[in-house]
């Protein structure tokens, strides 16, 4: 039998060709005003997804397989795509700026009320989206474990990666071929927050855990490696520099809550990690004002080692490595609690500076992404380009650097998408809700990704 049929997911579409000995199969599949889509696969009785589909869509699709000694056979039909389910049913509304920017892809979680039998709304656990850049879902992922995706990443061999309440990691391969699914405490160690990161062969995970360091407390971020199945410590952050109290806002704060809180002072708060080809690790850490580099080759006999710091504020541990300057020399303002910083190049990097929250009688400060040129020779950072938004956004959100060179931020607080011209002139601002006026549930950033959900850049 050979057939593709709509079972548990709207979106994706599931073939199945059935054989009796090992088979090498080649699915193309398309829709009316697009480019077709093209898959391999080889084995036995073989199962797997079309994906990039809108909903309520006529999909033609057609299979070519071979059998050991046969020859080759083909197989073509029509399926239709179902209902968004009501949980991911989200609209993107523009906010009165000029004509939206070309995004091809956008990936985060969503968690849209649903109406119970009672008629009353409930929330249910957040399933991982990918649309187009007008709100369309293509693609949706609800997670084995229930509850709220607190990272998430593209990863290889085109799959998405989510962790999930910190306590559960999980990867699944577009076509919706599951690979990895580990739980906390023995799948991996130590309690993940806030990243996992899949870029240039290695898949990382932010971890913290509690560290006593001269009689006191620490909770000391880390990273754990993740590979087919495994997960080992890499990394802790004690190894590179030494936990110690730089401001009173640093108490025992991490996030759990009741019996579930780790003890500790979080002097860090790391909260990104980002991987470049050489392997560098580029990690912000929210209560140092900071972002620090450090050698994360695989193979590296100093792996772990802080390679530089960038002190953006007063909180740090030391004054950085870099005097911080604005694009004409002027010393710069500096940012503050920052987070999601990237590598753009091998002495370029962008963050999302949340900024300070004002002191009681101050205006409220804007948030803002910053991209740092790094001059290693004469040991100064300058900030080149300021994206500045209309909102204060104290916690999370992002900032991607397109392929066009433009940015793509999003405010975590207000759920809202923004997209600046190279020349940081405003290009698109947007909202990003449940239809039918229900609140969308805040998640940590939005990816940007093209039409092969790879990530930009």
């Amino acid at each position: 039998m050979v057939a593709c049929e709509l079972e548990d997911n709207a979106l994706r579409p599931v073939c199945v060709v059935e054989t009796r000995g090992p088979t090498e199969a080649t699915v193309t599949w398309e829709i009316a005003g697009e480019p077709a889509r093209q898959a391999t696969y080889q084995g036995e009785n073989l199962r797997f997804g079309l994906w990039d589909l809108p909903p309520e869509t006529d999909v033609t699709w057609s299979i070519e397989w071979t059998e050991e000694g046969k020859r080759t056979q083909s197989a073509t039909g029509v399926v239709t795509t179902g209902q968004v389910p009501e949980a991911i049913d989200i609209v993107l509304e523009d906010r009165g700026t000029p004509s939206p920017t070309a995004i091809e892809r956008l990936m985060f979680p969503v968690a849209c009320p649903v109406r119970t039998d009672d008629g009353s709304l409930m929330r249910p656990p957040a399933t991982l989206v990918i649309t187009d850049g007008e709100g369309v879902v293509r693609w949706y992922e609800v997670p084995p474990a229930r509850g709220t995706i607190r990272a998430f990443d593209v990863g290889l061999d085109d799959s998405a990666w989510m962790m999930i309440d910190r306590r559960n990691v999980y990867q699944v391969r577009f076509d919706g071929t599951p690979l990895t699914e580990l739980g906390q405490p023995s799948g991996f160690p130590h309690h993940g927050h806030h990243d996992i990161t899949s870029r240039f062969g290695q898949t990382v995970l932010l971890h913290a855990r509690t560290e006593t360091i001269n009689g006191t407390d620490y909770i000391v971020d880390g990273l754990t490696a993740l590979d087919e199945g495994e997960a080992e410590v890499v990394f802790t952050v004690s190894d590179a520099l030494v936990p110690r109290l730089t401001g009173s806002e640093l108490g025992g704060y991490w996030g759990f809550g009741g019996n579930r809180q780790i003890k500790g002072i979080d002097f860090g708060h790391a909260n990104s990690i980002d991987i470049d080809a050489d392997g560098r690790w580029l990690i912000s850490f929210k209560h140092l004002d900071a972002v620090m580099a450090f050698d994360g080759g695989p193979d590296s006999p100093t792996r772990g080692a802080l390679l530089f710091s960038l002190v953006g504020g007063a909180r740090g541990l030391d004054g950085g490595d870099y005097a911080l300057v604005e694009a004409d020399g002027q010393t710069a303002g500096g940012f503050e609690f920052p987070h999601h910083a990237r590598w753009l190049g091998e002495h370029r990097i962008s963050l999302f500076d949340n900024g300070r929250p004002p002191a009681q009688g101050e205006a409220a400060n804007r948030s803002r992404a910053i991209t740092v040129d790094l001059d290693d020779e004469r040991r100064i950072a300058t900030i080149d380009q300021s994206f500045e938004i209309n909102s204060f956004c104290p916690i999370q959100s992002s900032a991607y650097t397109l392929s066009d060179g433009s940015m793509l931020l999003l405010c975590q607080s207000t759920a809202r998408m923004y997209v600046f011209a190279p020349d940081e002139t405003p290009l698109r601002e947007t909202q990003v809700d449940c239809s039918e006026g229900r609140n969308i549930a805040l998640f940590p950033r939005i990816v940007p990704l093209d039409r092969d959900y790879r990530p930009i850049p």
